[in-house]
């Protein structure tokens, strides 16, 4: 069973970035947008009997100050594993955080592996490891459903965390899907689907992060940490967004890996479990912008083999 943690923060950006890389580790992650979220969150788990095993808490809430609720966490479940958030690094907020109980503070550009082994307790450790943990799903529609009406019944569905109309000869929707607890994200996306009507089939492709060498590993893990905090280093909201899967030569994937998680435009990018596709998603201030870099920064690389591309159809969610 994987281990349940609950991630609180009230930055969508972060939650969502830290929520996807701990998944894919293996960890079951929930998200609380403020504190008072967050302790019923607490109290319902152990009252299911499904409590969490760890809680990483953002210091600067808007409702309850950080260390304050990290108090009131520790004095219900003296247990429980918390490693609290910073923007910055604070020898002041450490100290008052180790004062009143916190099993570690790290910086919210920390890299997912790091805060994975706070969580477990190890330096060592990423969690535990189970099946397939993620997969991105694109769904087939019966002629003439309206997309959007998929949209609402899928995007609040557990694990999605994105959940996209997309402008495609083939495909209508895209979904990336995290695992729960003895599932892994192609399930959880399967049964999700057999649920909504209308949809006629889906394709998943199960993802992962892959193992990077000593050699390029480092520079992956410093630039994270350096600007991992940055808004632009997240899905921005009113931006021309986009999907490309990418086929590659297997034996070119970590190197592609590596220099396209520093392009600019590269906003996520995961690596089927087959070993022969990347997957990015995309965004650029208009999609002239996406345009350029696949047709010029991508598709000319060696390994590159074929880009499929998928635009995301903005609209209003009420």
């Amino acid at each position: 069973m994987a281990t349940r943690v609950l991630l609180v923060d009230d930055a969508v950006a972060v939650r969502r970035r830290l929520r996807s890389g701990l998944a894919l580790r293996g960890f079951d992650p929930e998200e609380a947008g403020d504190g008072l979220d967050a302790l019923r969150r607490l109290e319902r788990g152990a009252r299911e009997g499904r409590p969490f095993a760890g809680v990483l808490l953002g210091a600067a809430l808007a409702d309850i100050e950080g260390l304050k609720l990290l108090t009131v966490i520790r004095s219900r479940y003296p247990a429980l594993r918390v490693v609290l958030l910073s923007g910055t690094r604070d020898a002041g907020l450490e100290e008052a955080a180790r004062a009143r109980g916190a099993d570690g503070v790290l910086q919210v550009s920390a890299p997912e592996g790091e805060v994975a082994a706070a969580l477990a307790g190890s330096p060592e450790a990423e969690g535990p490891t189970g099946a397939l943990r993620a997969a991105y799903v694109f769904l087939r529609l019966e002629d003439g459903l309206d997309p959007v009406a998929v949209l609402h019944a899928l995007e609040a569905g557990p694990g999605v965390v994105w959940c996209d109309a997309v402008r495609d000869p083939e495909f209508r929707i895209a979904l990336l899907v995290h695992a729960g607890d003895g599932e892994d994200g192609a399930a959880r996306a399967a049964a999700l689907a057999a649920r909504v009507p209308g949809i006629a089939s889906w394709e998943s492709i199960p993802v992962r992060t892959p193992s990077l060498s000593e050699d390029l590993g480092p520079f992956v893990h410093d630039y994270r940490r350096e600007h991992g905090g940055d808004a632009t280093f997240y899905r921005t909201p009113g931006r021309a967004t986009a999907y490309a899967l990418v086929d590659v030569s297997p034996a070119a994937l970590e190197s592609l890996y590596v220099r396209l998680y520093f392009l600019g435009e590269v906003v996520e990018i995961d690596a089927a479990l087959s070993g022969d596709r990347l997957i990015l998603l995309l965004q650029a201030d208009d999609f002239e912008g996406i345009r350029r870099a696949v047709s010029g920064r991508i598709r000319g690389l060696e390994g590159v083999v074929r880009i499929h591309e998928m635009r995301v159809i903005p609209f209003e969610r009420s």
